[in-house]
């Protein structure tokens, strides 16, 4: 009885049940980031809280509170335009994971949910997570010179993960445009990947470039799974159209041109311009 009004609840609360879902995610996805991945690979001192000075810090946050040079304190921002756009770029992903989280729940809650577009957007996580943080560091540091080639990236898996979630909904069929573009983002990923970073670390593995190794394993493996998914659900929409495989290709020329066209001339971009 008690765990039909609980269920009962969840259901009719979806917005409710979303936020904390929410919550739950930026805060396991932070505890990670943070209390695992980072001190797996760092072996820093710990910091002196009583000695310490910031002597960088505007101190303009604290108002008259304090002034420069300051003591320590377990957050520095400085009040600039950068910190402004850091601030606006967090504010911005966690409301697109909220309404994300919205979806997932309601859709699962109401059984409509579709398992394979689950588990792309289950894999995507790092690399959009790693999006955020790249781009926050980027400004943090004032350090540039790899924003367009993230930018692309970001642009690119953002447009492939829109559509993820447009087809979480059991009810919509995929169609093979769709999916085309998965596949191709995918695609594209994997060659651009392969010649840039990828296979470079991985021949050239040391313990000192672990984290590398396994951060582009982490991108490929995703692209991977974007790409034979993408695969499979176009073999399923083949088969419920009955039709010979030639048939369903020729009536699709001019998505597998646009695909071609699309993995050609971005990666033509990114290797003369990025």
């Amino acid at each position: 009885m008690g765990l039909e009004i609980v269920t009962r609840y969840v259901v009719e609360n979806r917005r409710i049940t979303s936020f904390f879902v929410c919550l739950l995610f930026i805060g396991i996805a932070q505890y990670i980031h943070f209390g695992v991945i980072i001190k797996q690979w760092s072996s820093k001192p710990d910091v002196d809280r009583t000695k310490c000075t910031c002597t960088c810090w505007d101190t303009v946050f604290k108002g008259s509170y304090e002034h420069p040079v300051a003591g320590y304190h377990h957050v520095y921002f400085n009040v600039t335009s950068q910190t402004f756009k850091m601030w606006m770029l967090t504010v911005f992903a966690i409301l697109v994971v909220y309404e994300t989280c919205i979806r997932v729940v309601t859709l699962l809650l109401t059984g409509n949910i579709r398992v394979t577009m689950v588990v792309l957007l289950s894999v995507v996580i790092h690399s959009h997570y790693y999006s955020w943080w790249g781009f926050w560091g980027y400004w943090n540091d004032d350090f540039y010179t790899q924003w367009n080639h993230q930018l692309l990236f970001t642009i690119t898996e953002s447009v492939s993960t829109v559509i993820v979630i447009y087809l979480l909904d059991a009810k919509i069929m995929p169609e093979s445009k769709h999916l085309f573009i998965i596949m191709s983002i995918a695609i594209l990923h994997i060659i651009l990947a392969g010649i840039d970073q990828f296979i470079y670390n991985l021949v050239n593995w040391h313990p000192g470039n672990t984290f590398r190794v396994a951060r582009d394993l982490g991108f490929m493996s995703s692209d991977l799974f974007n790409l034979f998914i993408a695969l499979f659900e176009i073999y399923r929409d083949w088969k419920r159209k009955q039709c010979t495989l030639y048939t369903y290709l020729s009536g699709r020329l001019q998505e597998i041109f646009a695909c071609l066209l699309i993995i050609s001339s971005l990666f033509v971009f990114c290797t003369r311009f990025l």
